[in-house]
């Protein structure tokens, strides 16, 4: 279907281009395909460099949003802003290359929250992180401004409905692009690159005169240069890699003076050290004891098959390949790079043995995918560093501790079978989080190993029968537990001790909130949206209000219309989320995955897009009828009952409960925008609600992800309430300039 679609489309396209110049509609694709290409890689850039920005998950696209919409406003002003770009893009990356080698982290952290790397710091060092943030907002606000305008002027020539058809595709060719360079796993300087390869060409199409064109190009000439050494800028003897996730950089680890292993760190925190423990370095404490922990599965069961969840660079696979002589051992990476790092640089090089099979994809697609049981199911400490999707608050490894993935775990275990959890614990209320689940899906409480390593790592032990401490093992009493590793405080954080061994059984308790597919957080111990989050979502609102206000300044904010559209762009921005979300649970949290939901939601828009151009006569309430019918399916049926469908079915039916709903918002606002009279009031309403619908995705916090297409219900059933008025609806049709695909149905 999407298939037909996008031929009729393209043949749509082409009788409108061939009444035009083709240089218009050549200079209108391209600066379009730049505006989302740059977004794209600066939100996939920023966060790695700046960690202050990586807790505010869509950040970096809101403030994209936010300026491309800015820039369209002042599309038919003075100067051309497109040719100042490349200076304000250097300017920004300057700020972030700064901003690296500065240690500016959340400045309030709730309790109830864990955040990785939290460092507690002065009530002075907190406002400057958040006057910092402010500053990021605004500078990111006008580097877009600057495509925006840009995109506005381009769009004039064409139109309407042809226009915004030429941007979508522009926009799809800029998701592909950048899409094409994450598989090639290439580094941001080639980003950059190819990006001012790009902006080359199309000032080629607008500039007249060698000088001036490379005057313009300068800035970004001297980016590249900048980024090229600033890569030059490590440590000796540690490489840089660039996976679809992750900047990694790996590094000799040393003990006692001899080579042990690698230390692997992403985003620039430690994620795994893939080491030597076949006994070469036993006499080294550390080795000996991590040594120890990995061979712990197997004093509970000898497997003939085993599983390795987040199997990482190998260790937990080095493991069972010395515990288990003969057993066959499926390893589950999603990050293609990690796994590549263990075939190159692990010692005991597991991933070359015959009896090992490495599937890179996501954990818990590939338990929906198998049929295979298995004696013992490891989880590699699968924390990620990675939220799933810029749109999204839900972080890549979430899906897999949830009730319902657990459930999944424990139908994969032969009788008898046994799950051992790893994981980095630094709250007592996380390890109680999972203590319960897997008492929950199993039926019986687990066993709990404390470790005495640096990265206090806990390991959970549960299984089809009840599991008894092997003998000989180490034993942490209740108040041993509470005096060392929380160090008095029940409560409280876990801290590092010299203590290894089980813990007694009362140490940890059967309480809180169990984690599932509509509420998957597990590093939030309550449903609530946390404080500090809270204060940077009303700055960014009020940052973005003045803004379109000082940029706009007869817009009027009392009128109906400029209302129904902030209510369809905050609608459109839940939907969007709520569906890429839901693509996740049944494929994958993958950053292809990704990819394929963004740009199938720009081919629908553009087949809405065709709809519109060619049927104007049928009524648009029923169109509404349709949207709420759509979202309300969505709502009451769960996704999880596609499970047990072929993969074919799940991708048809997954397909119609993400298109559905988009389709018929992108009816709805192409209809509406027809017959506005004041299109800058238009749009830039509609981007304040792009911006509304953004930040409103963090309610499900509090709320849960279901609950998230209640609130587009919200937003689209006032949205109908405010279009039923006759004032609204008496307007006629007229030529208009359309906002960006990047902008909010």
């Amino acid at each position: 279907m999407i298939r037909a679609a996008t031929r009729i489309a393209t043949i749509w396209l082409a009788s409108m281009i061939a009444r035009k110049s083709a240089v218009p509609a050549l200079r209108l694709v391209l600066i379009s395909f730049l505006g989302l290409y740059f977004e794209l890689t600066l939100i996939r850039w920023i966060p790695t460099q700046v960690r202050l920005l990586a807790y505010f998950t869509n950040f970096v696209l809101i403030a994209a949003l936010l300026g491309l919409g800015v820039g369209m406003l002042l599309s038919a002003r003075r100067p051309r802003l497109v040719l100042y770009f490349p200076t304000a893009l250097l300017i920004l990356t300057v700020v972030v290359l700064i901003l690296e080698h500065y240690d500016l982290v959340l400045p309030l952290v709730t309790q109830g929250e864990f955040v990785w790397g939290y460092v507690q710091y002065l009530p002075t060092t907190g406002i400057i992180a958040y006057l910092v943030l402010v500053a990021f907002f605004l500078l990111m606000v006008g580097v877009f401004i600057f495509i925006g305008q840009e995109v506005g002027r381009m769009l004039r020539p064409f139109r309407p409905l042809a226009a915004y058809s030429l941007n979508i595709l522009g926009s799809l060719l800029g998701v592909l692009g950048f899409a094409l360079l994450n598989w090639l796993e290439t580094p941001p300087t080639v980003w950059f690159a190819w990006g001012m390869v790009g902006f080359a060409l199309y000032l080629l199409l607008i500039v007249a005169g060698r000088g001036r064109l490379l005057l313009t190009l300068s800035p970004l000439l001297l980016l590249v240069g900048m980024l090229i050494v600033d890569s030059l800028n490590h440590p000796v003897g540690t490489s840089t890699f660039w996976s679809p996730y992750y900047q990694i950089q790996v590094a000799p680890m040393l003990l006692d003076g001899q080579k042990v292993g690698s230390s692997i760190a992403v985003n620039k925190d430690a994620l795994q050290f893939p080491l030597d423990l076949s006994g070469r370095f036993q006499r080294i404490p550390r080795i000996a004891a991590e040594e120890q922990q990995y061979n712990l599965p197997y004093r509970f069961i000898r497997p003939r098959r085993v599983l390795v969840l987040g199997a990482g660079t190998g260790n937990d696979v080095a493991a069972a390949l010395r515990n288990a002589p003969g057993a066959t051992i499926d390893a589950v990476e999603i990050d293609p790079v990690v796994a590549e790092l263990g075939r190159r640089f692990h010692p005991e090089h597991p991933y070359s043995n015959p009896r090992v099979r490495l599937h890179v994809t996501d954990a818990r697609s590939f338990l929906q995918r198998t049929s295979q049981k298995y004696d013992l199911i490891v989880f590699g400490k699968l924390d990620s560093h990675r939220v799933f999707s810029h749109m999204s608050s839900v972080r890549m490894d979430n899906y897999v501790y949830t009730r319902e993935d657990l459930e999944t775990v424990h139908s994969h275990l032969v009788p008898g079978g046994v799950v051992a959890m790893g994981f980095v614990v630094h709250d007592k209320w996380i390890a109680d989080r999972l203590f319960t689940l897997l008492d929950h899906v199993f039926g019986h409480q687990p066993l709990v190993y404390q470790t005495n390593q640096l990265a206090f790592d806990t390991v959970f032990f549960v299984g089809n029968r009840h599991l008894s401490t092997p003998s000989g093992a180490p034993f942490i009493s209740h108040d041993q537990f509470v005096r060392d590793v929380l160090q008095g405080n029940p409560h409280g954080s876990w801290h590092y001790s010299a203590l290894h061994g089980f813990l007694d059984p009362s140490a940890l308790s059967v309480h809180g909130t169990l984690l599932s597919d509509d509420w998957p957080y597990l590093y939030m111990q309550d449903h609530a949206v946390p404080a500090n989050y809270l204060l940077v979502l009303v700055l960014t609102v009020l940052v973005s209000v003045v803004l379109v206000w000082l940029t706009v300044p007869r817009i009027d904010f009392g009128s109906l219309g400029n209302w129904n559209f902030l209510l369809l762009g905050a609608g459109f921005a839940l939907q969007e989320t709520k569906g890429i979300t839901d693509i996740a649970l049944l494929f994958g949290s993958t950053w292809i995955t990704n990819i394929i939901v963004i740009s199938s939601i720009l081919l629908v828009a553009l087949l809405a897009n065709l709809v519109v151009s060619r049927w104007h006569g049928f009524p648009l309430r029923w169109v509404y009828v349709a949207l709420f019918v759509a979202l309300l399916f969505n709502y009451v049926v769960p996704l999880r009952g596609l499970l047990g469908y072929g993969f074919w079915l799940q991708v048809l039916a997954s397909g119609m409960r993400v298109a559905g709903p988009v389709f018929f918002s992108g009816i709805i606002f192409s209809r509406w925008f027809e017959r506005t009279d004041n299109t800058s009031s238009a749009l830039g309403s509609n981007l304040m609600g792009a911006v509304v619908g953004g930040l409103s995705e963090y309610s499900s916090l509090a709320l849960g992800l279901r609950d998230l297409y209640l609130l587009a219900l919200l937003f689209y059933g006032l949205s109908f309430a405010i279009s039923s008025r006759p004032s609204l609806g008496d307007t006629g049709l007229r030529r208009t300039t359309i906002p960006s695909a990047t902008s909010r149905s």
